[in-house]
């Protein structure tokens, strides 16, 4: 917006609109070229980018914290599936359309996709065979980010009914092992 309105000014210059008016014109280009820039500059320092380029946080811990457009980041639980996991491993993602910073094959989906998981359990007949769909897919992995799940649980992405909803919490009872979260941030296989 800054920029168009300078050259949307410039381009005007040509015209023969009268000095007052030319003005005036300009004056009003200006004054939206100025809120773009102090609107652009508010954001900037609101997402605090600004503290990796100036070297006051590393790049891992900025990725790491919420901020107001990037809630519930995912960048940690990667980092650690990147690290830890085997490099053939293929991660089934819920609740996050994020996946950039992740190294490994996935399955995701958008809010504005239908989610895959809905689809496996209804074409499952219990949670075995449930856990067979997973394997014939190559998932070896699923990442939930359950806060980003709640917070986007609005778009209904998990229209579960009772009989979908039974088969997926006897699967995630019988076959799920927690490896890592957020809280604790320690891989749950090694005690120490």
């Amino acid at each position: 917006l800054v920029f168009l309105s300078i050259l949307l000014a410039a381009i005007l210059n040509g015209i023969n609109i009268g000095n007052f008016f030319k003005k005036v014109f300009y004056f009003l280009c200006y004054l939206i070229a100025l809120a773009g820039s102090f609107w652009s500059l508010l954001i900037f320092q609101n997402q605090g980018g600004w503290l990796v380029l100036t070297g006051r946080m590393t790049e891992q811990d900025y990725l790491g914290k919420m901020w107001s457009s990037y809630p519930y980041p995912s960048y940690l639980a990667y980092n650690y599936m990147n690290k830890n996991l085997e490099k053939n491993a293929k991660v089934f993602i819920l609740g996050d359309a994020r996946s950039h910073y992740l190294e490994r094959n996935c399955v995701v989906s958008s809010v504005n996709d239908h989610q895959p998981l809905v689809k496996w359990v209804e074409e499952s007949k219990d949670e075995d065979d449930l856990f067979n769909r997973f394997s014939k897919e190559g998932v070896t992995h699923i990442f939930l980010n359950y806060l980003e799940a709640k917070r986007t649980e609005n778009y209904n992405l998990f229209p579960w009914d009772e009989r979908s909803w039974s088969i997926f919490e006897k699967f995630w009872e019988k076959h799920i092992e927690l490896l890592w979260n957020k809280i604790d941030m320690q891989d749950k296989r090694d005690p120490q």
